[in-house]
């Protein structure tokens, strides 16, 4: 829904009816009218039926709480939209722990040793050994 809005907004920002709004069997470009009641009631009318197909303020308060640097969902200093640091630095951790322990849990080890190699490998993540 969000995304044909953009293009229904971009239309009529350029001066004409939104394509998605007009005859399909029609290859003419309608230009907008602002005292075509007709015109302006089909307009009016295909804007609603679009929002009514998604929420567009959910996609803008969501994206802006994904953009609030004090949320660090994303990388602030990225041209792009990518994890925060924090959060690639957390995945990068809980591979390395997942890597470390998949051994312990197919070993004929006792519980002492396999205790000893799950501190191990929350240590070596965390920095430590």
């Amino acid at each position: 829904m969000a995304t044909s809005l953009v293009s229904v907004l971009d239309d009529i920002e350029g001066g004409h009816f939104p394509f998605a709004f007009s005859d399909p069997d029609s290859e003419e470009v309608e230009w907008l009218d602002p005292f075509d009641r007709d015109q302006n009631a089909r307009l009016h009318e295909g804007l609603r039926d679009l929002l009514k197909k998604g929420s567009i303020g959910r996609v803008i308060y969501g994206m802006s709480v994904v953009c609030d640097s004090t949320n660090e969902c994303i990388d602030p200093d990225a041209n792009t939209i990518e994890h925060h640091p924090k959060r690639q630095l957390l995945e990068q951790q809980r591979d390395e722990l997942l890597a470390a322990l998949r051994p312990l849990i197919t070993s004929r080890m006792g519980a002492e040793q396999i205790r000893e190699g799950i501190q191990k490998a929350i240590a070596s993540v965390k920095g430590g050994a």
